[in-house]
């Protein structure tokens, strides 16, 4: 849950997985911008922020990180609080 309404920077997650593994990241929804991060192979760091919410209900959203979702809850103005979902941990594929 994000501690607040107000735009965030600076979240992230940590991929890990075996050197030779690739993925990549996306956002699901128009808030949560990944902002490095997009694709990589082996461990990595997936920065994102999220946009501000003006709106009284919380809202939720996604990320794809490793073809693992990553779920972002945004409290509303009615209420005021922030998580983000565990880090990703990729099986070995190989």
């Amino acid at each position: 849950f994000l501690t607040g309404t107000q735009a965030v920077s600076g979240l992230q997650v940590n991929v890990t997985t075996s050197a030779t593994c690739s993925w990549t990241a996306r956002s699901n929804v128009t808030w949560l911008t990944i902002t490095s991060g997009v694709s990589g192979t082996g461990n990595g760091i997936v920065r994102f922020s999220a946009a501000q919410n003006t709106g009284m209900a919380m809202r939720v959203g996604t990320l794809t990180v490793a073809g693992n979702m990553v779920t972002v809850y945004q409290y509303g103005t009615a209420a005021v609080k922030y998580t983000v979902a565990p880090n990703v941990t990729i099986p070995d594929a190989n």
